[in-house]
């Protein structure tokens, strides 16, 4: 029996800890954008030994708290209202501090967001945010989650981005997650995970346009004006194209040796249909 319960606890840790790494991916997925496209500075702390101590995020000059509870039953008073005196002491903390803050729980059952919303102690109504975030198996499945599917589509180096680079996106996020290691402060800056995402080709994260891509750009793009239907994008750091129902995009960035040599071939072949020129994509 003593083994049957072991097993029983090293599964749900296990299970917690996949939890928390899915949640703190879509966090870096939600606010990634804020960080490519003005440099806002945004830092993570796991069980940062503070009272709610899950995870700890810094953004800019303001501190969010998540507690994580991928449990079916939890309630504000069980365990003698553990919860409701943990949310209560972080508010007094950073009330005290002068703090710019949010406090949240954060649960993976529909059932327990609505408990938890209805039962909210008068003292944490409106200072504490209940979030639902459905556990996922794997971190691919986090593509499929309505809350950051917009944000993948913001973060993709397509226009259409297909559910593939959605995943892939999904899963070059995680493994940043998994590879980065905390600096001297105990803290994992966002911009960190970001270059690592950005230096792996096949997880197609949008980038800038460089301020040169080609020294002969302009004849480049000339040419491909001319290929009737044919329309191109740069906009997000990767050669994009359509011509009627098909479409494509460049599997290396337009600061890449491989992009530069694909406009060589243009340049040189001149192709003048869209046939010819899928030829030498």
């Amino acid at each position: 029996m003593a083994n049957t319960d072991r097993q029983r606890g090293g599964q749900n840790n296990k299970k917690g800890n996949r939890y928390e790494d899915h949640f703190s991916v879509c966090r870096c997925l939600e606010l990634a954008p804020g960080v490519m496209s003005d440099g806002s500075f945004v830092s993570f702390r796991e069980q940062s030994g503070c009272i709610v101590d899950d995870l700890h995020i810094r953004e800019n000059e303001r501190h969010h708290y998540y507690q994580l509870k991928n449990d079916a039953g939890i309630t504000w008073g069980e365990k003698g209202g553990k919860l409701r005196d943990e949310f209560a002491e972080q508010l007094e903390i950073c009330t005290a501090a002068g703090q710019d803050h949010t406090l949240t729980v954060v649960v993976s059952h529909a059932d327990r967001k609505s408990s938890l919303d209805t039962n909210m102690p008068s003292a944490l109504a409106k200072r504490v945010t209940v979030r639902l975030f459905a556990a996922v198996r794997r971190p691919s499945e986090l593509a499929t989650l309505p809350e950051i599917r917009e944000v993948l589509s913001e973060l993709s180096a397509s226009r259409t981005p297909s559910v593939e680079l959605f995943s892939g996106l999904a899963q070059g996020f995680h493994l940043a997650w998994v590879e980065t290691l905390p600096g001297p402060t105990g803290e994992i800056d966002l911009a960190d995970i970001i270059s690592f995402v950005r230096d792996q080709p096949a997880f197609r994260l949008r980038r800038c346009v460089p301020g040169t891509i080609h020294a002969e750009w302009g004849s480049f793009t000339a040419i491909l004006e001319g290929i009737p239907g044919l329309k191109c994008y740069t906009d997000r750091g990767y050669f994009e194209w359509e011509c009627g129902r098909e479409r494509g995009l460049f599997s290396h960035a337009l600061d890449g040796q491989d992009f530069g040599r694909f406009v060589d071939r243009v340049l040189q072949e001149v192709p003048e249909t869209i046939d010819d020129f899928v030829g030498l994509l």
